[in-house]
């Protein structure tokens, strides 16, 4: 972990940062907006970790990695966009504990979203061209208990949904595209669910077989 005197040094453009070091920036509580400069390409483990106060987090086009535990534990944290440049999220807790957070965009090149815990948040109630943890997966336990989750929309090329959606009580809306060939998933927990996909898919037969509410998408 950085003395206080070297991190106010580290988000200085001037410098041409690579990467965040890993405990960077750790429960440096009172830290409440953060602009990481254009050239960072990886965000390391624990850097932001525990930075309660944090509420704003700009990230660069450019930006490639960021690790496990990255931003576990910032609370105030309530919106986040990732930039297209992104490919990796760590395999555990990102975003774990942002109990905030409840809008995060990314984006549909991601190759690798930590299958656990990236997004086992309550709060969390709008997600946007999610890519999962392994190549055309949403994978297990991705969205678990995100209470706050009202729609979802799957980006095309996802083929199989792997028990993702486990305690999303509040989704109501989940758009599909033609490319699903495989769900484990049941929604036993989304008793307001409406499967949006089009006609003659998979994804219609999966909501008559189980009994939930389908509507035609073009």
């Amino acid at each position: 972990m950085l003395k206080p005197s070297a991190r106010r040094q580290w988000l200085r453009p001037r410098l041409k940062l690579r990467e965040i070091p890993k405990e960077a920036f750790k429960y440096c509580e009172s830290l409440k907006a953060v602009t990481i400069p254009e050239g960072v390409k990886r965000i390391g483990f624990c850097a932001f970790e525990g930075c309660k106060s944090l509420s704003k987090v700009s990230l660069p086009y450019g930006l490639e990695e960021i690790d496990e535990y990255a931003f576990n534990d910032c609370r105030s944290l309530s919106e986040l966009t990732i930039p297209e440049t992104v490919t990796s999220i760590g395999m555990y807790g990102a975003f774990e504990r942002c109990t905030s957070l409840e809008r995060i965009l990314f984006p549909p090149n991601v190759n690798n979203i930590g299958a656990y815990y990236i997004f086992s948040i309550s709060y969390l109630h709008g997600a946007e061209k999610g890519k999962p943890y392994h190549k055309n997966t949403i994978g297990f336990g991705s969205f678990d208990n995100c209470n706050k989750l009202t729609e979802f929309t799957v980006p095309d090329g996802v083929e199989t949904i792997d028990l993702a959606f486990h305690g999303c009580i509040n989704l109501e809306h989940l758009y599909l595209p033609a490319s699903v060939r495989r769900m484990n998933d049941r929604f036993e927990d989304s008793p307001k669910l409406t499967i949006h996909a089009p006609a003659g898919s998979y994804a219609e037969q999966f909501a008559k077989e189980n009994k939930i509410p389908f509507a035609k998408e073009e």
